[in-house]
C-alpha cells in the first residue's frame, strides 16, 4: 500500500487547531503533520507561500489550490498529516471532517518535509 498524505481545509482556524494535537495523540509527530495558516502556522498567510506548500504535498488542481488560499486568507488552516496507507488515510479524514473540516484531498505522498 502506498503511503498518502491527507490535506484539510477548515474554516475556522480554531478547528483547525483543536485536529493538530488529536494527530499527536493518534502517533503522528510533528515530521509528519503541517499546518497551513492560523495561529503560530508554519507559513504566514502569503498565498504564494501556501501555494508552493500546496504544490510540494501534491495539490495540482488551480481551482482547489485558489479555494484553500482564500480559505487562509479570511482565517481558515489547512492541516495535512502524511499517513502510511490508504486505511489511515480514510480514518485521518473521517477525523477531520468530523472536527470541522468542510473539505479533505488525498494525494500520493510526495516526500515533503514540515517546517
Amino acid at each position: 500500500m502506498a503511503a498518502e498524505t491527507v490535506i484539510g481545509l477548515f474554516p475556522q482556524s480554531e478547528q483547525g487547531e483543536e485536529v493538530v494535537p488529536m494527530l499527536a495523540n493518534r502517533g503522528y509527530g510533528s515530521r509528519d503533520v503541517e499546518k497551513l495558516g492560523g495561529r503560530a502556522g508554519s507559513l504566514s498567510a502569503s498565498g504564494a507561500d501556501i501555494i508552493d506548500k500546496l504544490a510540494e504535498l501534491g495539490v495540482s488542481d488551480v481551482d482547489q489550490i485558489e479555494a484553500m488560499v482564500e480559505a487562509v486568507n479570511h482565517g481558515g488552516v489547512i492541516v495535512a498529516a502524511r499517513t502510511p496507507d490508504q486505511r489511515k488515510a480514510t480514518q485521518l479524514e473521517e477525523l477531520m471532517l468530523e472536527h470541522g473540516a468542510t473539505k479533505c484531498l488525498h494525494t500520493d505522498e510526495t516526500g515533503w518535509e514540515a517546517a
